[in-house]
């Protein structure tokens, strides 16, 4: 008997961990919305041992495939449209598929943040996907006296999906250790406003190029 209670109760323990892991790491959507002929959601979520969210923003738009390709391709004008974003450079080309960029996320009221990531990207026209990835290095030599906190960490990663000859939905997707104190609501407007502005910007600028055709 002692054995069978005990068995229950190991078998309670870890469903109940289970389950409030499984709750702390659901989407929680924030926004939800259109920019001219672009749905947009932002969604939002807890990360264990973290005290800033990770963010994910979709949307769906207008933007034929071989656009939205090329918009990815052009790392030289990130910085036009990314959001939130004080300067975005690239400072080792390996290959147009594998970039060191500089980044500088202009924050409110308290010191922007500056990282390096390494960007990765690929791409199957055939498919019609293309993704990229955003990882951030240990590079503290470079630009080691800008007077900005530098982020501890980033990952992150984009993905457009063709929808048909004429859409594309996007995902991207991001998780960064900012470093330093920040309020609540700092953090707060970075989750939201940053992958909003982003995603905006994006489809923004493709339309551009799509419109010059």
């Amino acid at each position: 008997m002692k054995r069978l209670l005990l068995f229950i109760m190991c078998v309670f323990l870890i469903a109940f961990s289970i389950t409030g892991f499984s709750q702390t790491n659901v989407w929680k959507l924030v926004y939800e919305g259109t920019e001219d002929q672009a749905t947009l959601k932002i969604y939002t979520r807890d990360i264990p041992g973290s005290p800033y969210k990770e963010f994910k923003g979709v949307s769906y738009s207008d933007i034929p495939f071989d656009i939205a390709l090329k918009v990815i391709q052009d790392y030289n004008n990130y910085h036009k449209w990314y959001g939130m974003c004080n300067q975005l450079e690239a400072i080792n080309v390996r290959n147009p598929k594998d970039i060191d960029m500089y980044f500088v996320l202009d924050l409110p009221v308290v010191t922007d943040r500056d990282v390096v990531v390494k960007v990765e990207s690929g791409w199957d026209e055939t498919k019609g996907t293309a993704w990229v990835t955003l990882t951030s290095i240990n590079d503290s030599s470079y630009k080691k006296d800008s007077g900005l906190v530098r982020m501890t960490s980033l990952k992150g990663r984009w993905d457009i999906i063709k929808k048909d000859d004429n859409h594309v939905e996007v995902i991207y997707q991001v998780h960064a250790e900012l470093g330093g104190s920040l309020p609540a609501w700092v953090v707060n407007i970075a989750a939201k406003d940053q992958p909003l502005k982003t995603l905006k910007g994006v489809y923004k600028y493709s339309k551009r190029i799509r419109d010059k055709k």
